[in-house]
């Protein structure tokens, strides 16, 4: 079957537009391979071992239920192990350079009243960490949260970031009250800030916003 599939995809004849995103995506694929390389060169590895791919991870919170699909998740010989996301939009440095230092400011944009220049992806990577810890008997703190941007791909190395206890601890605390709201029927549903947040929203009919 698998042979009969490349076959058929061998025969498919790119044109045009799908000819320019072909060439595109392949030099994404090509770079984020090269920064593989680099990072390996520069740890004095190998190879990585992968831990996971596309890694399906339910869990539960205060009866809430969650499912992650962890892009990657590796680790070198000897090294911390790293929750990797692949992304294609813009990575600001508070959804990724977070430390104890300035994890009370990142917290603070995350769960604040507007929802202009919220970090949404530093609460993607804390939800990841703690799917991945629990799913792997791992400590939060042990392990490095990497993003592969496609604009940051182009310009600098892959960084890893340590996972911050103060920001873990910080973002828990953020979460449980949001879902705590959620079923206090004492607590009212008010509309967002901002526009921008309306765009995707699957309830603006509703909220007639």
């Amino acid at each position: 079957i698998l042979e009969q599939m490349c076959s058929e995809l061998h025969t498919l004849e790119v044109t045009g537009r799908d000819l320019v995103t072909a060439g595109v995506i392949q030099h994404y694929v090509e770079k984020a391979l090269s920064r593989d390389v680099e990072y390996l060169k520069a740890h004095g590895a190998d190879a990585f071992e992968i831990i996971g791919l596309e890694d399906r991870i339910p869990m539960k919170m205060d009866g809430f239920n969650f499912i992650g699909f962890v892009d990657r998740i590796d680790r070198i010989p000897g090294g911390r192990t790293r929750v990797l996301d692949y992304k294609t939009g813009k990575v600001t440095d508070d959804d990724i350079h977070i430390d104890d230092g300035n994890a009370e400011k990142v917290a603070e944009a995350l769960f604040g009243e507007s929802n202009e220049n919220r970090p949404k992806i530093a609460l993607q990577l804390y939800l990841y960490d703690v799917l991945v810890a629990g799913k792997y008997g791992k400590e939060e703190s042990s392990l490095t949260n990497t993003i592969y941007s496609t604009s940051r791909l182009m310009s600098c190395p892959v960084e890893d970031v340590n996972a911050s206890g103060e920001f873990q601890r910080l973002a828990g605390e953020g979460v449980r009250r949001l879902l705590g709201e959620m079923v206090d029927k004492a607590v009212p549903f008010r509309r967002r800030t901002g526009e921008s947040c309306c765009d995707y929203c699957d309830f603006k009919i509703l909220c007639g916003k």
